[in-house]
């Protein structure tokens, strides 16, 4: 995925969302800020990052328990970059679910 600017401007909207979401909930705040950390980081490097290691850290991500507690934005961010990272490794199988999920999101509608 060769997108800068898309991944900036991702990257910011999982900034700011991050700065405002308090975590709720009873996952441990580090481990949400943790997982916070690790989704900005796989956002920011995403355009340098092979699309196989991409997909794989974002799979992890969304897969893991502190997920859920993660601001709406962000699990927006998550869940889209997974279904465009699976569609550029032409797995559209495993993009359409993802990108479903994150359609049917408020987010969707320009809400990050």
């Amino acid at each position: 995925m060769k997108s800068g600017v898309l991944g900036l401007a991702i990257a910011a909207a999982v900034s700011a969302a991050a700065a405002t979401a308090a975590p709720a909930g009873p996952a441990a705040p580090a481990t949400v800020a943790q997982e916070r950390h690790q989704l900005a980081a796989l956002i920011g490097k995403l355009d340098r990052t092979p699309l196989d290691k991409a997909d794989a850290g974002l799979q992890r991500l969304i897969a893991a328990p502190p997920f859920a507690q993660l601001a709406p934005e962000e699990q927006f961010v998550a869940i889209y970059m997974a279904g465009a990272v699976k569609l550029q490794l032409n797995d559209a199988a495993a993009a359409l679910p993802l990108l479903t999920r994150a359609s049917a999101s408020p987010q969707a509608d320009g809400g990050v």
